[in-house]
């Protein structure tokens, strides 16, 4: 199996493949299995943290179609310096439009945006 990066860009990313033996008769037969990633854990941390450490910010995103990204179920909406840390790290993955869903009494919001901006 090959082995995957923490960080998975959109489009450019390798497909991760599982070879799986089926006894066909005395020949074995190798199938191919595509894992595609289609929900992530966004989390900001704070300065000098990293994955495993306490976070200041997390929410679920959804992989739309290839380079489309939808965030939605913030813990809360993220401060200035978070969203320009996560526009870059969005822009440097490849993701091309992201998709930032709320609801606000009742209703659905969707704010689309432009990573590269």
């Amino acid at each position: 199996m090959q082995e995957s990066n923490r960080r998975l860009p959109s489009e450019k990313r390798e497909s991760s493949r599982l070879l799986v033996v089926v006894e066909n008769g005395n020949v074995p037969e190798m199938k191919s299995v595509h894992l595609e990633p289609l929900t992530f854990v966004l989390r900001i941390f704070g300065k000098g943290r990293s994955y495993g450490d306490p976070y200041d910010w997390a929410a679920t995103a959804v992989r739309v179609e290839p380079g489309v990204l939808e965030i939605l179920g913030v813990t809360r909406p993220p401060l200035p310096s978070e969203w320009r840390a996560l526009r870059t790290d969005l822009r440097t993955q490849g993701w091309k439009k992201v998709i930032f869903t709320r609801m606000a009494n009742g209703k659905e919001k969707k704010h689309v945006i432009d990573p590269k901006k």
